[in-house]
């Protein structure tokens, strides 16, 4: 009776069968057919995530060139080469050749070698920038023409953005970056910067009391920043290192940088240095401060600093005929009697007032140095 039921089932319950048999979803597969069916599925994934990569590349195009028409409706010049696409298949790489920005009445004009962005096709909202070669600013400031130049090794930026195009937040990363006038040597080389930049809404509320809005927050390091305007200082041409972190209060307006910083101080606007630090020759200096700008545009204001390497500052000071052998003595011997040693051991402290007036940074009475003026484009 068995062997009559067996011979009478389909042959999808024969166990031979099954052995040789592949089972999918339900239905028998034969082994010979699994590879085929394989490869088409394969195939066409490939064929669809082609066809995915080039209509997200169509956006890319699209894109820029409805942001390039809405910025020249605010009256700014965009102009590029021809978009030169790449990166398939897991980014979307876009190049432009020789582009240009300028603001209206060409208050400003940003010239460029060349400059690459790159997208993944399935994230948007985040962008990494790389400047390729020279890359220029020109402006007006205090009605004269001015030229900036920066180039650096290596560069990059990366940006993330909302869904209106809002800065979210960003870095700025770059090794051996300097900054040039029009002629003449370097103005500035520095070995790395490292800078990061966040919106409103990635910064924290205010310590305490009322405050202006909150426009950014932002922090910085440099190390080893050579200066061509520090090259007969006494602390050495080079500094160490510069770092800080900062709260930009208040809000910008206006078509130039000018009118946008006037606006600016007029409303209150602050720059809150939460930290900074500096290291440079035996001096290290390290405080904070809140800063704004005066009536011609200057930094102003006041913080607190700890000084490390006072008596060897001072003795480079003497050293370079700036200070009299007796007078740096005696400052030696005041500040050693109110600088106090760290907890933890090591060279005394000194905590001093900070503040810039009127061009001048002062510890305490004394005025330690005179800013240079800072000419802002129009």
């Amino acid at each position: 009776m068995s062997a009559e039921r067996d011979a009478g089932r389909p042959s999808l319950y024969n166990r031979k069968d099954a052995r040789r048999s592949l089972v999918i979803a339900g239905i028998a597969m034969p082994q010979h057919r699994r590879l085929p069916i394989a490869a088409a599925l394969l195939l066409l994934a490939a064929a669809g995530y082609t066809g995915f990569w080039f209509f997200e590349a169509h956006l890319v195009r699209s894109g820029l060139a409805e942001w390039s028409a809405a910025r020249r409706a605010e009256g700014l010049v965009v102009d590029y080469g021809a978009p030169r696409l790449s990166g398939f298949p897991f980014r979307i790489a876009v190049r432009l050749d020789h582009p240009a920005v300028a603001a209206p009445e060409q208050h400003w004009r940003w010239t460029g070698e060349a400059v690459e962005a790159d997208v993944r096709p399935w994230a948007f909202h985040h962008v990494t920038v790389h400047p390729l070669g020279r890359q220029e600013v020109a402006f007006v400031a205090a009605g004269e023409n001015a030229v900036a130049s920066a180039s650096a090794a290596q560069a990059i930026a990366v940006v993330d953005v909302d869904a209106r195009g809002r800065l979210q937040e960003g870095s700025f990363d770059a090794e051996t970056l300097t900054l040039a006038g029009a002629a003449g040597p370097p103005a500035l080389v520095a070995r790395s910067v490292h800078l990061e930049l966040a919106g409103p809404g990635e910064a924290p509320a205010p310590a305490k009391g009322p405050a202006l809005p909150l426009s950014a927050v932002l922090s910085l390091r440099l190390e080893e920043v050579t200066l061509a305007s520090a090259a007969g200082s006494p602390l050495g041409p080079t500094l160490g290192s510069l770092a800080l972190e900062a709260q930009v209060r208040g809000p910008f307006e206006g078509k130039s940088p000018m009118q946008a910083l006037t606006a600016w101080r007029d409303a209150g606007g602050t720059l809150e240095l939460t930290s900074f630090a500096l290291a440079w020759g035996p001096l290290q200096l390290a405080g904070n401060a809140t800063l704004a700008l005066d009536p011609n545009l200057q930094p102003e204001g006041a913080g607190t600093g700890e000084i490390r390497g006072f008596a060897e500052t001072i003795d480079a000071l003497v050293g370079q005929g700036l200070v009299k052998p007796d007078t740096g003595a005696l400052a030696k011997a005041a500040l050693g009697l109110v600088a106090k040693a760290p907890a933890g051991g090591g060279a005394k402290v000194l905590t001093v007032p900070l503040s810039i007036q009127k061009q001048v940074l002062y510890a305490g009475p004394f005025g330690l140095m005179r800013l240079p003026t800072i000419k802002w484009a129009g």
